[in-house]
């Protein structure tokens, strides 16, 4: 079954609800689109879970005494919609880098209650469900782009 995405107001709406659940700590987020709505083969539920479990790493991952920028990107092309989520957060090793999508990996190990690894590595799955793409370039102390790669059907 297909379903008609409307990928700005899904992406303004998660922004409110982030703004919301972080309200106490210190961050801006950039929101930037020329995307239009479009059909995937899925539901909304899972699109939208899996940019959120992608934010939530950025907040997770928050330098302790710098303010978080999360940039929200979606930019439509010829092939369907690329959504880049960047952050200034810790970053990831490249140790880690190269195992992302493949075992469930955590780099929060050391703080209390966060990080089992679950929610990138269900997010891998869903954008590849969905026929997409997801990559992840990182640098430690500078930060973390995710990119997803969603072709229109």
């Amino acid at each position: 079954k297909f379903f008609t995405v409307y990928l700005n107001k899904e992406i303004a709406d998660l922004i409110d609800e982030k703004r919301l659940e972080y309200r106490e700590q210190l961050f801006e987020i950039e929101f930037n689109s020329n995307c239009k709505s479009y059909s995937f083969k899925t539901s909304s539920a899972d699109l939208m879970r899996a940019r959120s479990n992608i934010i939530n790493n950025s907040f997770e991952a928050k330098q302790i005494d710098k303010k978080l920028v999360l940039k929200i990107d979606l930019i439509a092309d010829s092939r369907g919609c690329l959504i880049r989520i960047s952050d200034n957060a810790i970053g990831i090793s490249s140790e880690v880098l190269s195992k992302l999508g493949k075992v469930k990996i955590s780099t929060k190990s050391g703080k209390k209650g966060k990080g089992s690894g679950t929610g990138l590595y269900s997010a891998y799955f869903t954008i590849a469900n969905l026929g997409g793409r997801l990559s992840v370039n990182s640098k430690i102390d500078i930060g973390t782009v995710v990119e997803i790669r969603l072709y229109e059907i």
